[in-house]
């Protein structure tokens, strides 16, 4: 933690050097600061600036030709492993397609040459970004692929990061005792034997999750509470929004309502602050649930707008679907069965990779169709047919504005 406050007191003499050293392609340099400079950006939760900060460095390596063969190729790979760092940043600024493209292209560049240590780097941010996306099969096949690669080498600290992933991805799809165990043993590793308070705070993270859904509220809220604790300590205010919005959910199973709100409006507040808007989208779902559990479905109803709209314009359907199943239930309550029956259906077009809201949509669908004629329901499907999600999304969006 010392060293982030002594990073942050040089940080424009750092931004100075990293500009020579991009500028003169200095690779051997630039590949000794890659690490520590994509960490500190991380725990500080400034990725505009580390966005901004790798690109100008992809772009200066791009420009000029190499003298030699070998300076050449070692520049190109140098430049795939900072596009790589470049696009996990525009991942968490919600720029998704742009950020995939940067990724796939390091990977093609890095799997042509033998630096496995990058590559498996880079298969990380990938798998991330799938993940962010809802895309679980793709991403766990990066993260499996940067796994093994990690146990070749021994690298610990690509194991833990691997592991944390997976767990997000058994969580959700539902495997919640696998996504402890993975959580458990990342925790091992970044506490245990890296000493890594960052690490250890994004695996207390999946731990607190996992044991939320086991039902093991005590063990997650020491958990979220420990890792509040690291990720304030260290100034990382993505990862404060983040705990503070599992203790919300903690505290919403627990039923402690009041408590789960002002939760959900400080995490929202955070990753506003960040500009993560998956992130405040997911918070804004959590607190519309607080407040429908103590105020009613009418009142939850703007959060749920909020962060549809928030989860279209950043393309995270996975979102979107969460926030549609619960407008759908409240269209119920107002007796627009018919709506909530288009939104149901057109949530199952696209099946979500989370199984609860696959179950959510389906009981709702077992209680609509009950209520409907066949002459509607037909009619709805021939709407659901003609329509994609995105824009049965804008057409709830301008109805609701």
């Amino acid at each position: 933690m010392e060293i982030l406050a002594e990073i942050d007191s040089e940080l424009s003499n750092i931004r100075l050097a990293w500009n020579w050293m991009v500028t003169h392609h200095q690779t051997a340099n630039i590949q000794k600061s890659l690490r520590s400079l994509w960490h500190f950006h991380e725990i500080r939760a400034r990725f505009w600036e580390g966005a901004s900060l790798f690109g100008e460095g992809v772009v200066a390596l791009s420009s000029g030709a190499e003298a030699e063969t070998e300076a050449a190729a070692q520049s190109t790979m140098v430049r795939a492993q900072i596009q790589a760092q470049q696009g996990y940043f525009l991942a968490h600024l919600d720029r998704y397609d742009e950020a995939g493209d940067l990724l796939q292209q390091s990977l093609g560049l890095l799997r042509s040459v033998n630096d496995r240590a990058a590559l498996a780097e880079t298969l990380i941010y990938l798998a991330y970004v799938k993940c962010r996306l809802g895309a679980l099969t793709e991403g766990s096949q990066f993260v499996q692929e940067s796994l093994a690669l990690n146990r070749e080498m021994g690298n610990q600290l690509g194991i833990a990061l691997g592991l944390i992933i997976l767990s997000y991805i058994h969580l959700a799809q539902g495997a919640h005792e696998q996504a402890y165990q993975l959580s458990t043993e990342s925790l091992t590793i970044c506490r245990d034997v890296l000493g890594d308070p960052h690490g250890t705070a994004d695996s207390l993270l999946g731990l607190s999750a996992a044991a939320r859904h086991l039902r093991r509220y005590s063990e997650a809220r020491q958990s979220a509470e420990e890792g509040l604790r690291i990720s304030r300590a260290l100034h990382d205010r993505w990862g404060v929004a983040q705990m503070l919005r599992q203790l919300g959910l903690i505290s919403l199973h627990s039923g402690k309502l009041s408590h789960a709100e002002e939760l959900f409006r400080e995490s929202v507040s955070k990753a506003r602050e960040v500009c993560d808007l998956t992130l405040m989208a997911m918070s804004l779902l959590g607190l519309a649930a607080a407040v429908r559990a103590s105020r009613g479905e009418a009142e939850s109803k703007p959060y749920l707008l909020e962060a549809l709209k928030a989860a279209i314009d950043t393309k995270i359907i996975v979102v979107a679907q969460q926030a549609l199943v619960e407008i759908a239930s409240i269209a119920m309550g107002e007796a627009s069965n018919e709506l909530a029956l288009e939104m149901v259906l057109q949530i199952r077009e696209e099946p979500s990779s989370r199984s609860d809201v696959i179950e959510r949509a389906e009981q709702l669908r077992s209680e609509l169709i009950m209520q409907l004629t066949p002459q509607q329901i037909e009619a709805i499907q021939a709407r659901v047919q003609a329509k994609t999600l995105e824009s049965l999304a804008q057409e709830i969006l301008a109805a609701g504005e």
